[in-house]
């Protein structure tokens, strides 16, 4: 582990960091390409991060039985008029693209004579979702299979720690020429030369149960920050959703909800009749976060849901989709054709789903040349396709993006003096003897985010919390030890966690309404008079930079309403799905 000369060096076209779906499709595409693709997963391949615990669907539009203008009318409302419509529109179909292509790569969904099996999701009205057999590790096993097959060179337990950049900056007024990371296993350092590089970490978020590993921690938001990216929709951080207090490993929601689960309030009552008359539960996810955190803390929790009406056909979906989940539930004593669950709302901050993170175009690219980012690392090029069909659209054209621009170019220069500083800090910890333990440190950050960034936001409690952030940053993290590659790799996420929670807050400050599940108890309202625009998070010289950035609505076959309302009685005066789809344009029922 000697920092004395550079790591092992690595050369190659394409640089993917992460393997999860958008990872995986990014990697076969890049290869398609006909370059070399290296990829680094800080876990195992197939078996690590978000897209291995998904839970068991796949949205997407399907080109012969859907309505497009129907599908953009939904998605707009479920990104609360956010999303690019025109960039959607051109997602959409490759969904369906993505999803026969991985079928042939041995993903298996669910089919009935031989026909997809597609059913209703959370806020479906126009589009449905496939059903994937085993949840998302089957998906994952067969990806990484052929990420194999594709012929990329895949890196198990390197952790890249940060971008190496053509003038040795960060943040660079150049380009991204590579990375450097560690091997959790033998704390080796390695230096990746590459032509371009592919973020496809994963999501930021608090870590929610014991046995959900800590490392989520955002590091390719950290990274792109660290190098000066654009970074859009880090103030939408949110609550996650509704789940099982058995099961904190899935929400469920698609697959339960979809099929007509029932949800009630400690007195009895479907509660949600009363916030979206017509959908119920089916709601879109943010509404039904929304409304179940309103009646448990107005005292009418807990709250139960109930299954036991489905039929043996809805009850075989559900194990085939969530098969971990029921397994969690059944642990607990639970019968789901029997009983009722007892459901909460998810207690951690989350960036995810391609709603906040480095913003990317229809390519891939980011602001910096040679960065590219997709998945929850992204913002899905702004478009309300996300989730597992955000990600392998994104993916996939940020590998097709990468492999046609690496093709035939020479590998850039790599900064030494950059390479050695960069490799100091990653090994900074192992020479620090005294001071608080990783678990100390970790525990102390969550209490910040829970307070400050978590169930229902205010100026207040996120100022405080960008205080004591900066706090740790200065004086707890520097003298946070590592016993080894694998406690190295722990502190170095938990910096990477407070730098990106640090930029949540001070983007959050920003927006002072609600937005779907980005509750602020100061704001209670939603303003798209005021406040329909995106709000642009930059790294300048370690100052959190903030610029605002008005939708661009030119040309959207739904135009986003400039209203002011109040999103838990939006769909009070519904009586018909037509209904929600023409409110979901004029919101003046």
């Amino acid at each position: 582990m000697s920092s004395d000369k550079l790591g092992n060096v690595i050369e190659t076209d394409v640089l993917v960091v992460g393997s999860g779906i958008a990872g995986a499709l990014a990697a076969i595409k890049a290869r398609q390409a006909g370059v070399e693709v290296v990829v680094a997963d800080r876990a195992t391949s197939g078996r690590s991060g978000a897209s291995s615990m998904a839970s068991g669907v796949f949205h997407h539009f399907h080109p012969q039985e859907d309505n497009i203008e129907d599908a953009i009318k939904e998605g707009s409302l479920g990104r609360t008029y956010l999303a690019d419509q025109l960039v959607s529109a051109r997602a959409l179909p490759e969904t369906y693209r993505r999803l026969e292509e991985m079928a042939g790569w041995g993903v298996h969904f669910e089919k009935k004579d031989n026909r997809l099996v597609r059913v209703k999701g959370h806020g479906n009205i126009a589009t449905r979702v496939a059903v994937l057999s085993g949840s998302g590790g089957q998906l994952m096993s067969a990806l990484a299979a052929q990420v194999q097959r594709a012929g990329a060179r895949v890196m198990n337990r390197l952790l890249i720690c940060d971008l190496l950049t053509s003038d040795g900056q960060l943040p660079t007024t150049g380009k991204v020429v590579g990375a450097i990371g560690l091997d959790t296993a033998t704390g080796d350092i390695y230096v990746v030369r590459s032509k371009a590089t592919i973020l496809c970490c994963g999501a930021w978020k608090l870590p929610y149960a014991e046995h959900v590993p800590h490392y989520q921690g955002g590091d390719g938001h950290a990274m792109a920050l660290r190098a000066g990216a654009a970074m859009t929709g880090l103030d939408l951080s949110k609550v996650r959703g509704v789940r099982p207090v058995y099961a904190m490993v899935g929400s469920t929601i698609n697959i339960i909800m979809g099929q007509g689960a029932i949800m009630t309030n400690r007195p009895g009552e479907r509660y949600m009749e009363k916030y979206d008359p017509l959908r119920k539960e089916q709601t879109e996810r943010w509404l039904l976060t929304a409304a179940t955190l309103k009646e448990i803390r107005e005292g009418r929790g807990p709250i139960g849901l109930d299954m036991t009406h489905f039929t043996p056909e809805q009850v075989r979906l559900v194990r085939a989709a969530v098969p971990l989940v029921i397994a969690r539930v059944e642990a607990a004593g639970k019968d789901i054709t029997r009983d009722k669950l007892e459901y909460t709302v998810w207690t951690y901050p989350i960036l995810q789903t391609g709603e906040g993170g480095t913003k990317v175009n229809e390519r891939g690219e980011t602001s910096i040349p040679g960065l590219y980012a997709a998945g929850d690392d992204s913002d899905n090029a702004g478009s309300f396709v996300g989730a597992l069909p955000g990600g392998a659209v994104v993916g996939a054209w940020a590998g097709e993006s990468a492999g046609r621009s690496t093709s035939g170019v020479p590998l850039p220069e790599i900064n030494t003096e950059q390479a050695r500083a960069l490799t100091e800090t990653i090994l900074a910890p192992l020479r620090v003897r005294d001071g608080p333990t990783y678990d100390d440190a970790w525990k102390k950050s969550e209490v910040i985010a829970r307070e400050g960034i978590g169930l229902v936001k205010h100026e207040e409690r996120l100022t405080k919390a960008v205080a004591d952030i900066e706090r740790m940053l200065a004086e707890d993290l520097p003298r946070t030890p590592a016993r080894d590659p694998a406690d190295l790799a722990r502190v170095h996420t938990l910096r990477n966690f407070l730098e990106v929670a640090r930029a949540v807050c001070i983007a959050g400050i920003h927006r002072r309404e609600t937005r779907g599940a980005s509750l602020r108890e100061d704001f209670p309202e939603t303003d798209n008079k005021n406040w329909l625009k995106h709000i642009i998070a930059r790294n300048a010289g370690g100052r959190i930079e903030i610029t605002c950035s008005p939708l661009a609505s030119d040309g959207y076959p739904c135009p986003p309403p400039r209203i002011k309302f109040d999103q838990l009685r939006l769909f009070s005066g519904v009586s018909s799905y037509d209904g929600i789809l023409d409110k979901a344009v004029r919101l003046d029922g």
